[in-house]
């Protein structure tokens, strides 16, 4: 805020710090931002915003420091008072974890309960030692719900074995994402279903008042998961990223199989001079 006095009083008016004459440069960038249904990278702001790709971070950061934008996470930016305003938002409403427990399962019941409105089955499994854990919610659950059903899962563990486990020790099975968006509808049909070219599918649907997106990802951990639930990424963007991640590995696989080729063919060329001389 900063003072300007018009007509000898002095009156309070909105100011964006020391901008200067580069005020419309960050109102440019937060109607960009405002604009975008989800968070943007600097570069693309630049190229949205027509506004030079270094001037653009040194006006994000200084939006920033006086709370106009945020970071939903790192290297993505966001409009703040669309960020908490948002109309859809990453959940999940089924989970499947995995833990490796041997000589902790034997003789051990299954625990079933209800946490408000989400479920959660825990089977001890004595043939392959290992504790399975089922959570399960329809309207899905957040960041911060997420967090306080893996809590309890720990605490099941813990009191039919007695041993503490920590996140780094559960893995995640399965995981299955839902994104509610609010006004919209499918008209003439109840359900599509959008195929990437890995094959994966997300399953969109009417459900009351709006439509539901539906995918099935496998986080690498509990980390990885939470990432995906802080950075409100949609379920098809996170497979896409998927996708290209394991295309990447694919090409780099096959690179490092056409150098081992070729080193092997060098080695018996080498071989066969050594065997002449």
């Amino acid at each position: 805020m900063t003072s300007k006095k018009l007509n000898g009083k002095s009156t309070v008016i909105k100011s964006y710090n020391s901008y200067g004459s580069g005020i419309s440069k960050a109102k440019r960038i937060l109607k960009v931002l405002r604009e975008s249904e989800r968070p943007l990278k600097p570069k693309e702001i630049a190229s949205l915003a027509k506004i030079n790709h270094s001037t653009t971070r040194v006006y994000l950061r200084r939006l920033l420091e006086i709370g106009e934008v945020t970071q939903p996470y790192p290297q993505a930016y966001v409009a703040k008072i669309i960020h908490a305003m948002a109309s859809s938002l990453v959940r999940v409403h089924n989970l499947v974890l995995g833990l490796e427990a041997p000589g902790l399962v034997r003789g051990v019941p299954k625990f079933e309960g209800w946490f408000g409105a989400v479920k959660v089955r825990v089977l001890f499994g004595n043939r392959r030692e290992k504790i399975t854990g089922f959570v399960s919610c329809d309207e899905g659950m957040d960041f911060d719900k997420t967090v306080l059903v893996l809590e309890k899962f720990k605490q099941v563990v813990f009191e039919r074995t007695g041993a503490t486990i920590c996140d780094g020790e559960i893995s995640v099975v399965t995981c299955e994402l839902n994104e509610d968006r609010q006004d919209v509808k499918l008209e003439g049909l109840n359900c599509v279903t959008v195929k990437d070219f890995r094959g994966f599918l997300e399953r969109i649907y009417n459900k009351g008042d709006g439509v539901r997106s539906e995918v099935k990802v496998q986080p690498q951990s509990l980390d990885h998961m939470y990432a995906i639930l802080k950075g409100g990424m949609t379920p098809y963007q996170i497979l896409q990223g998927q996708a290209l991640t394991n295309k990447k590995l694919d090409v780099l696989t096959e690179a490092i199989k056409f150098n081992n080729r070729v080193g092997l063919k060098i080695l018996d060329a080498l071989k066969g001079v050594n065997s002449r001389e």
